[in-house]
């Protein structure tokens, strides 16, 4: 058995990003410092808009947009079938009413086509997802949106320096929002970005982000360190000696069970999720100056971190099975900015637990079908998951886990 072993995701906060934090908080510049500033201008230079300014989150961006639409009763938001559930909480805890559509075929994005079909005379605005970095049609969502006179929200939360039909995610839609969580691309744990060329919207934001408590510094203290801790126990060696003994020990009964203990869960009651989703968004807080710090350090090597994930996707879409495949490994991967790489199996959790043997952590895919009408997006959640893609790999551990996969998946289908 191979002695290294690979995790379902290595977080990327190095100690030169800890000390970065330290360094900013030491200063005691925090949120509407000229910190925080100059990432927003560096952000927006690097979408292709004129405006971006810090937020505390995505699913913030999205509520406060939405609401900056002053909804009427009744009005409608068109949005995926298949996201992340706090996209739906969003538009339901604005007092806008979602409409879903299910997933294209072969594929995890929105089908344009059905969702043209959703227009109604309520509907306000649409909402679409990169999903896993990968472009929606969005020449086709605009040209229908323009028809309609409907406002285009741009979720980017997988898309940070995505470029596709030569335009970054975030510079098609009226307006776009990013997530810098931990796992991301460009990770500064936690906080987002809104980029628009609208300046009412701008503005809007600029006053909402001014009303906003500032983040403390033992606060942004006790994050960094925490994702320190986080980045040691998902890369080498700490992943290998401490972090999968205990994930192999977890699953030995479900291996499941972890992915459900450390996804965010949402109330199946409506009313209940709309109260907690409202007291997440009440306790929000300023974008810090030590965030930005690392975020303008991140940002300025964006694009070659996206070429090296997108070089590694690539080599998996040649070697890997295409049975487990969405695409032709002719397609490539140029442009697109690559967190996570996703297969699908109708046998998930038998090859999941498989490929435990060879030391190979995974984890079903985060994203839910939100609509029980949709059955395409049904069968996402219940096929895909997430296998290893860091930029710490090498070519001999790409080659080892492309190996070990499609060895898996013949031993699960035999």
């Amino acid at each position: 058995m191979k002695l290294k072993k690979f995790p379902r995701h290595s977080i990327d906060f190095t100690w030169r990003d800890f000390l970065t934090v330290l360094w900013a908080a030491a200063g005691g510049c925090f949120a509407q410092s000229r910190r925080v500033q100059d990432f927003e201008k560096d952000f927006a230079k690097m979408v292709g808009v004129p405006y971006a300014i810090a937020i505390p989150s995505c699913r913030f961006g999205i509520y406060h947009y939405l609401k900056f639409l002053d909804p009427g009763h009744g009005d409608e938001v068109i949005l995926p079938a298949f996201t992340f559930p706090a996209v739906p909480a969003a538009v339901r805890a604005s007092g806008m009413v979602p409409v879903f559509v299910d997933s294209l075929s072969g594929g995890f994005n929105v089908d344009v086509q059905r969702l043209t079909e959703e227009i109604r005379p309520k509907t306000r605005a649409i909402l679409v997802s990169h999903l896993f970095g990968t472009g929606c049609d969005m020449e086709r969502v605009l040209e229908a949106a323009r028809a309609g006179g409907l406002k285009v929200i741009e979720d980017c939360a997988h898309a940070t320096g995505s470029v596709f039909e030569k335009r970054r995610a975030g510079s098609w839609g009226d307006v776009g929002f990013f997530s810098f969580g931990i796992g991301k691309n460009l990770s500064t744990f936690g906080g987002g970005m809104m980029t628009t060329a609208c300046p009412e919207t701008y503005e809007h934001f600029r006053c909402l982000m001014a009303a906003l408590p500032e983040t403390g510094i033992p606060t942004v203290i006790k994050s960094a360190v925490i994702a320190r801790i986080k980045a040691a126990l998902t890369n080498q060696p700490g992943f290998s000696f401490i972090t999968f003994p205990i994930v192999r020990l977890l699953a030995f009964h479900d291996v499941n069970w972890l992915d459900r203990a450390m996804v965010e869960q949402f109330p199946s009651d409506l009313a209940d999720e709309t109260v907690e989703f409202l007291d997440d968004i009440q306790g929000a807080r300023r974008y810090s100056a030590p965030q930005a710090a690392l975020g303008m350090r991140k940002l300025s090597v964006l694009d070659h971190v996206n070429e090296s994930q997108a070089a590694k996707a690539e080599y998996y879409d040649r070697k890997l099975s295409p049975a487990l495949q969405f695409r032709s490994s002719a397609v490539g991967r140029t442009g697109e900015a690559l967190s996570y790489y996703v297969l699908k199996s109708r046998n998930r959790n038998q090859l999941r637990a498989s490929l435990l043997t060879y030391g190979i952590d995974t984890k079903a895919c985060d994203m839910a079908n939100c609509w029980p009408e949709c059955p395409i997006s049904q069968q996402l959640e219940s096929d895909l998951f997430e296998i290893p893609l860091s930029r710490w790999m090498t070519p001999a551990d790409l080659e080892y886990v492309t190996r070990s996969i499609n060895e898996a998946y013949e031993r699960a289908l035999g």
